[in-house]
């Protein structure tokens, strides 16, 4: 499961989720300014920063792109392929 916690005015936020919408990745938005559980995870995480990832059990705080092809399984190909763990034979 991967989690997006966030807010609108946020650029990370607007980088991640445009980054995990590209790769086809199902995820959950939750903004941290309209729902308070969410910034209760948020401030719990110990990094008051948006965005915050939660891509199961790992926890990202703000974009970063290799990061988050890390975390979902992703490598890097010799030949700079960018390679999922699912298409791997």
């Amino acid at each position: 499961m991967v989690i997006l916690l966030g807010h609108r005015g946020c650029p990370g936020t607007a980088n991640a989720r445009r980054f995990l919408t590209e790769l086809g990745v199902i995820f959950i938005v939750r903004d941290v300014l309209k729902d308070p559980e969410a910034r209760e995870q948020l401030l719990a995480s110990g990094v008051p920063a948006t965005p915050l990832i939660i891509i199961g059990n790992r926890r990202l705080t703000g974009f970063d792109s290799r990061a988050i092809l890390e975390a979902l399984g992703y490598r890097r190909e010799e030949e700079g392929e960018i390679e999922s763990a699912s298409s791997r034979g």
